[in-house]
């Protein structure tokens, strides 16, 4: 389960100038200001470049932390602390909504 299943999103931006280790990036003409750390800037990178950035959501991520919740919650509720969980499956009901992302019902079969 994923919720908002985005588009990569592309931003335009234009290295300004680098100061102290920090490349300060303008976005859409100028209208925003990114502060990025220069060390993580390509090699071939620098003052006066223009870039594109891409947005795009990490799904594996995603799933990945929602099922380490899930088993989280789900051991901190059983009462015997012994039981084999090895070569069971998850099952799980993620709530996506505008304060974020619940878990709500969770179990192994």
């Amino acid at each position: 389960m994923v919720c908002n299943k985005g588009v990569l999103k592309m931003i335009s931006g234009y290295i300004d100038r680098i100061e102290e280790g920090i490349a300060v990036i303008l976005l859409n003409d100028g209208d925003y200001q990114l502060n990025y750390p220069a060390e993580l800037l390509p090699e071939n990178l620098g003052e006066g470049d223009y870039i594109n950035l891409s947005i795009e959501k990490d799904e594996e991520k995603q799933e990945a932390m929602l099922q380490a919740a899930a088993l989280k919650k789900y051991e901190g509720s059983m009462p015997d602390e012994n039981l084999e969980l090895t070569n069971k499956s998850m099952e799980y009901t993620v709530q996506c909504n505008s304060s974020g992302v619940s878990i709500e019902d969770y179990g192994f079969v």
